[in-house]
């Protein structure tokens, strides 16, 4: 690899400040940030004619409590789903990539969920049940981000930060015809690892309701190329991913936190806003007091 190898910690100190930019390293990084990230596949169809969405979403764990927790907006695209006339559901399931040829994803009663969701903010969670967060939990493949993962933000010292996700533009469906004359959709997901300029919002003010959250983490997406012919122009599917920061430490090794789940962007401008991590937490906490138990 021709430039800052993550798996090179000798050389880590000498690395330019921009190393995490880079995008063999985004790449290279991107396999380990693959197993916080969980999508979540829903086939339907509306009047008839077939349609698939991909949604983007993380496990979060919180004692014995498992949430998948995504951006408010795709809490509402599924409970639109669950209410249109007009849409009818055929399938929903978890892309947990279980390691063994025989496995299939873990499939989602979307109306039997647990779904929770707070209007003042853009993010919402799914309570998953110990029927659904068991498999999970099991898989090797999926890692729940923890509060060792979000917690002393203050002792952070980022280099840089990444949004996590599955954009609707790489993502594929295809129907296949089996003998039994049922179809098989077979869907291909590319999970992306988008580095992310953070910006400070009081530089950036204009006037308008997206820089009016003091607390929100900004910033700005860089490009992502596919092929040297293709970059990714859209992060359209990617809200609900997880920020997370990437830091060198004094023992020559990588750290990365979680800072917060996507939720709005400027396209025009590749800015994106997040919800921070710690307004998660306690809002998930609220929910889940001895006094509102799920």
């Amino acid at each position: 690899m021709n430039g800052p190898d993550p798996k090179n910690a000798n050389e880590m100190a000498s690395w330019p400040d921009d190393w995490w930019k880079d995008q063999r390293v985004a790449v290279q990084l991107s396999h380990c940030f693959a197993d916080h990230v969980l999508g979540l596949g829903v086939g339907f169809t509306v009047d008839g004619k077939p349609a698939y969405d991909w949604l983007t979403g993380f496990l979060l764990q919180l004692g014995d409590l498992v949430f998948w927790v995504t951006a408010g907006h795709v809490i509402d695209r599924i409970q639109e789903l669950l209410a249109h006339p007009r849409v009818k559901l055929h399938a929903a399931s978890f892309n947990d990539d279980f390691p063994h040829p025989s496995a299939s994803n873990v499939p989602v009663p979307l109306g039997d969920l647990a779904i929770y969701r707070d209007k003042a903010v853009d993010f919402g969670a799914v309570f998953l049940r110990p029927g659904y967060a068991t498999p999970l939990l099991a898989n090797s493949s999926i890692k729940p981000l923890t509060p060792e993962i979000w917690h002393a933000h203050e002792k952070a010292k980022p280099d840089g930060y990444y949004l996590v996700g599955i954009p609707s533009q790489w993502c594929e469906v295809e129907e296949i015809a089996r003998s039994d004359k049922g179809v098989l959709v077979v869907d291909r997901a590319r999970l992306v690892c988008a580095p992310v300029e953070r910006i400070d919002p009081e530089d950036c003010r204009e006037g308008d309701g997206f820089w009016g959250d003091p607390k929100a983490f900004y910033g700005k997406v860089l490009y992502v190329w596919k092929s040297r012919a293709e970059k990714l122009d859209d992060i359209a599917g990617m809200s609900g991913g997880p920020i997370l920061s990437i830091e060198r430490t004094q023992q020559s090794r990588l750290k990365y936190r979680l800072f917060g789940v996507q939720s709005v962007w400027l396209p025009g401008r590749r800015i994106l806003r997040a919800e921070p991590i710690s307004r998660v937490v306690d809002i998930i906490k609220s929910w889940f007091s001895p006094t509102n138990d799920p």
